[in-house]
């Protein structure tokens, strides 16, 4: 995933992937994202009641992968192929 992040951001700055942790604690985000190179936003854990907007696109898949158009409208979801979204 960094390779791909890398190689589509630096061509079309629009991209952005966002890592919504499910590390216990900032700091083992922190940790997880240096580990794995990661240089794109995260957020913890802590902050889940805040992404009103994703919230109901959580699933029980780890890792779950989530496309979405600018303004939310879902284009791929690894937690629900083959099945239609609810949104």
């Amino acid at each position: 995933m960094v390779k791909f992040y890398n190689r589509i951001k630096s061509t079309h700055p629009e991209f952005e992937t966002i890592l919504i942790s499910d590390d216990k604690t900032v700091a083992d985000m922190r940790q997880y994202a240096k580990e794995e190179g990661f240089a794109w936003p995260a957020v913890p854990q802590e902050s889940y009641k805040e992404l009103r907007i994703i919230n109901p696109l959580f699933g029980n898949s780890i890792p779950q992968l989530v496309v979405t158009e600018p303004h939310g409208k879902v284009l791929i979801d690894s937690e629900r192929v083959g099945r239609e979204h609810p949104h």
